[in-house]
């Protein structure tokens, strides 16, 4: 509460009920707008076991009872209680400060604070979400559960802003991506967080970004992990390539120009700059910056021995055969 504005308003959210849409946190906020004291967030269970009930009368919310408190006839109720409250700044400290533990487990109810509301003759609102929405997380499968709904909320706006997925459910986004319109993103795309992408831009097949930035119309082709990178417009990152951002302690930035051509399995060694229109040949490794227009090449020399190699295979498929004997001879 701010002092120096008046009382404001208070919402109690939980960290483990991370689904709760910004939507729903608004019209909790308008339900007190409205006249409400207390605002609870409901919804209606398909299994109401373990949860406060949420007891109605004449249309008003009356009180919450916890599932061990509460008759039988309470427990028959499928309004349940979704953990998340809202307080009329003006009387919420007086409401708090009233709320005792005179239950059965001996602890502090938050959801006392419909009844102290009620007793004073205070008006108290449902305000109704989706189960789904209200879900908790108590341990790694749940959590799962709930990171699959919220892949499959940023999938869903993502698709209708204009991204088209060829197989949604293989891709994988943070929270705060931004995709233009007319992107593609081909199967088993996974986005770090700090990523935004500009429109017209091809990412293809088993490509990691993370902390990136792509500008219109580049392409990053299959195979490819670009982290800590600025990369222009018109850029092709060929499949393979990797921004090696890592040293072992500190990561380090890449920036590529516009209209550059990175050849496949490429290796670009940050930190690095890379200027506009340069052409790296396939199979380079790049530690140096590069300026604009060049044709670079950074491979070592190859070199043939005559004969070593069938000789190596040899040597190794007799090492194979010997060990798969011994195992055998083991069994």
């Amino acid at each position: 509460m701010s002092r120096r504005s008046g009382s404001d308003d208070v919402i109690v959210a939980f960290g483990d009920t991370p689904l709760v849409t910004p939507d729903t946190f608004g019209r909790l906020r308008a339900a007190l707008a409205a006249g409400a004291a207390v605002a609870v967030l409901g919804f209606e269970a398909a299994n109401p076991f373990g949860y406060g009930r949420l007891v109605m009368e004449g249309g008003a919310l009356a009180s919450i009872v916890e599932e061990k408190e509460a008759s039988e006839v309470q427990r028959a109720i499928t309004l349940c209680n979704g953990g998340l409250m809202a307080l009329a700044g003006k009387t919420a400290l007086g409401i708090l400060k009233r709320i005792g533990n005179a239950n059965a487990k001996g602890e502090f109810y938050l959801t006392d604070a419909v009844a102290i509301a009620r007793a004073d003759g205070l008006t108290t609102a449902v305000v109704l979400a989706p189960e789904e929405e209200v879900r908790g997380v108590n341990d790694r499968v749940q959590l799962a559960e709930v990171e699959a709904i919220a892949q499959r909320r940023l999938r869903e706006a993502a698709m209708r802003g204009g991204v088209t997925m060829v197989a949604p459910e293989s891709v994988f986004l943070a929270f705060d991506t931004v995709l233009g319109r007319d992107v593609l993103l081909e199967p088993h795309v996974v986005f770090g967080p700090g990523v935004t992408i500009a429109e017209q831009v091809h990412i293809g097949n088993f490509v990691e970004v993370n902390r990136t930035t792509i500008a219109a119309k580049a392409e990053a082709n299959h195979l490819a992990y670009l982290g800590d990178a600025t990369i222009g417009e018109g850029t092709n990152i060929g499949a393979g390539t990797i921004t090696c951002n890592f040293d072992g302690a500190d990561k380090h930035p890449t920036v590529i120009g516009r209209d550059v051509f990175v050849g496949s399995n490429s290796t670009l060694v940050a930190p690095l700059t890379i200027g506009d229109e340069v052409l790296i040949a396939a199979g380079s490794t790049i530690t140096l910056d590069i300026k604009d227009g060049a044709l670079t090449f950074g491979r070592a020399k190859q070199a043939a021995l005559p004969g070593r190699g069938a000789e190596m295979i040899r040597a190794n498929k007799a090492k194979r055969a010997a060990r798969k004997a011994r195992e055998q001879g083991k069994g």
